[in-house]
């Protein structure tokens, strides 16, 4: 007994020593070459990303070792945050719906690889030149390769008229997108679409006969028994009473404290990080051939498989090979950012939600300080060398710059005391950083995962390419 109460103590002390650890030991994801990297403290890095609440799960040997929640609820301070408070998990809802919908696919209730009209009961993708050439499947959707239009949604605000899922798809008032249509060849290339996942909510719905949370409820969460996550357009009254507010980029409380999302397949989920943890845990047991719960070792290893390109599973990302192999998706909805990231040969991931629209890259922060502490591997900040650059050629790329596929968001570059920078102008606000040169026409930035590289025409600035790790590239071109 005695030898047993105190290895308890010894594991106890280890994890109060790991936890410290991670809140004092945030890390930049650039490390410039012959220097110390710089560590921060998590209660320093909340406020400078105005982020009132912050809650974490880690995940070691293939279990939950710790989770913790991190401030308020409220930037006006009030209730704590714990490890109960619901966050909205965005586009994490997309990996759960594709989850769940393989389960659809192991029952043979559907199939990955046909004509996915011939599932829609309630509505049909639209006929056109594209579809004529080729059907959209199942797995064209749940990789985002099935050329269907509408990047992300924007939610609705408390006092604004829920549209139905039907309206949604036409686009038809009082929904606030476009319509949901196929305007590239289906298997084409890889493009992101919640579109496509709004298109998935129908579909389980009509092969399920159910409401969608209740098949949700039913596929995913209760096998697992995730407490603590639902999936509704409207919170119901009995969990507002510990749910995180969602706040702007200038630390403002959003109106009516969140958004409403009705498009649950695509950003619908309420969750917590010890949730979705379990979440995580599954899948890594399943994968190695430990658990079924909620899907087979064989279907969880295809849906964990390279599809349209090597960084994209089923409804999941991927980086990584062999021991440094890992599945994870990123969730963003209007004051809320959020990650989920978990590896499948070490047992080792961690999930971190933020109520916060400026919290990406304190997310990230406290993910690569994780990443020390448990000795990920390839996750640890990127070593790059600051070049000199003559300033009369930086002075070429300062101006506007317009984002080709949202124009409506600008890139300002501007030149002060020798550095370069770039402000991203959008209808949430501004962000501003200094970005470093590596070589002539690239840049990085010191503070998150992305970098620039300009590109000239004719011996003048035409546009610009933004790099972003394990996500698309953006080109911005230039207008003034």
């Amino acid at each position: 007994m005695l030898k047993c109460s105190l290895r308890k103590t010894q594991t106890v002390i280890l994890f109060q020593k790991r936890i410290l650890n991670v809140e004092n030991g945030l890390l930049l994801p650039v490390a410039v070459k012959g220097k110390t990297p710089e560590q921060f403290t998590l209660v320093d890095r909340m406020q400078k990303y105005h982020t009132p609440g912050i809650s974490i799960a880690v995940i070691n040997n293939g279990t939950i070792e710790w989770a913790k929640g991190y401030g308020y609820i409220d930037s006006t301070g009030g209730k704590l945050v714990n490890i109960r408070t619901l966050f909205q998990a965005g586009s994490i809802s997309k990996a759960m719906s594709a989850t769940a919908a393989l389960n659809f696919v192991q029952n043979g209730i559907l199939k990955l690889d046909e004509d996915i009209n011939k599932n829609l009961l309630s509505w049909k993708i639209p006929e056109n030149d594209f579809t004529i050439r080729k059907k959209v499947t199942l797995r064209q959707i749940l990789c985002h390769s099935a050329g269907i239009t509408v990047h992300g949604f924007p939610g609705y605000e408390y006092n604004d008229t829920i549209p139905t899922l039907l309206q949604i798809l036409n686009g038809e008032k009082p929904c606030n997108t476009v319509p949901v249509i196929v305007d590239i060849i289906p298997g084409s290339k890889y493009r992101y679409s919640g579109g496509g996942y709004t298109v998935l909510q129908e579909v389980l719905i009509d092969a399920g006969k159910k409401s969608f949370p209740l098949l949700m409820n039913e596929n995913l969460i209760s096998k697992i028994r995730m407490k603590n996550t639902l999936f509704a357009a409207i919170l119901p009254a009995k969990y507002q009473n510990n749910v995180a507010f969602g706040h702007e980029l200038n630390g403002m409380k959003a109106k009516g404290n969140w958004n409403h999302y009705p498009e649950l397949a695509a950003a619908g989920g309420w969750s917590t990080p010890f949730d979705l943890a379990l979440l995580a845990v599954e899948i890594q047991k399943g994968y190695n051939g430990k658990s079924n719960k909620i899907l087979s070792p064989k279907t969880i290893r295809e849906m964990l498989s390279p599809q349209i390109n090597q960084n994209q599973g089923l409804g999941w990302e991927l980086a990584g090979s062999v021991n440094s192999f890992r599945f994870f998706h990123a969730g963003d909805t209007r004051g809320y950012k959020c990650k989920m990231i978990a590896y499948t040969s070490n047992g080792k991931g961690a999930v971190v939600m933020a109520n916060s629209d400026d919290a990406v890259r304190l997310i990230d922060e406290i993910l690569r300080s994780i990443a020390k502490e448990y000795n990920w591997p390839g996750f640890l900040p990127k070593e790059k060398e600051i070049i000199s650059v003559d300033t009369s050629l930086i002075s070429e790329y300062l101006g506007t710059y317009a984002l080709e596929i949202a124009p409506g968001i600008q890139i300002v570059i501007t030149l002060e005391d020798s550095t370069l920078y770039t402000e991203v102008i959008q209808p949430s606000g501004k962000q501003r950083e200094a970005l470093y040169p590596e070589s002539k026409t690239k840049f990085f930035s010191l503070t998150s995962n992305f970098g620039i590289e300009f590109f000239h025409d004719k011996d003048k600035i035409r546009y610009l390419i933004i790099h972003q790790t394990q996500d698309e590239d953006y080109k911005a071109n230039k207008i003034k």
